[in-house]
């Protein structure tokens, strides 16, 4: 199965949360004719998508690191989606200094008061 490079484009389609991406078994749940795709959720579940493969696969590697960088590419998008809902037009300018993605992660959990130690000691426990 080859994934589409359509789910980089923001007005390709509409998903439902957590809807599969095309090819999957559960492809029957998307829309791909109606509004806009959130970024973010497309590349969700093409790290699930390709978790899916590497349980699959006898070769385990490229799927692997398909997961990985949809998963990275993912976070991104994400953040790029709740920046500029919560720092207007600043989100976007030279003048924010937020060009790489930990700069943009770390804008938005000063501005949610998240402590980046914490974080890491949950996530360290789990």
């Amino acid at each position: 199965m080859r994934m589409p490079n359509q789910g980089l484009v923001r007005t390709v389609a509409t998903r439902q949360p957590h809807s599969p991406v095309v090819g999957s078994k559960k492809e029957k749940d998307m829309h791909w004719d109606k509004e806009q795709i959130r970024t973010f959720a497309f590349l969700h579940s093409a790290a699930d998508w390709a978790l899916e493969q590497a349980e699959s696969a006898t070769k385990k590697v490229f799927p692997s690191m398909h997961a990985i960088l949809a998963s990275v590419h993912c976070l991104e998008a994400f953040t790029n989606h709740l920046g500029p809902r919560y720092f207007g037009d600043k989100w976007d300018t030279r003048e924010a200094n937020l060009a790489k993605p930990n700069e943009k992660l770390r804008a938005l959990f000063a501005h949610f008061q998240v402590n980046v130690a914490d974080v890491q000691t949950y996530y360290d426990s789990y």
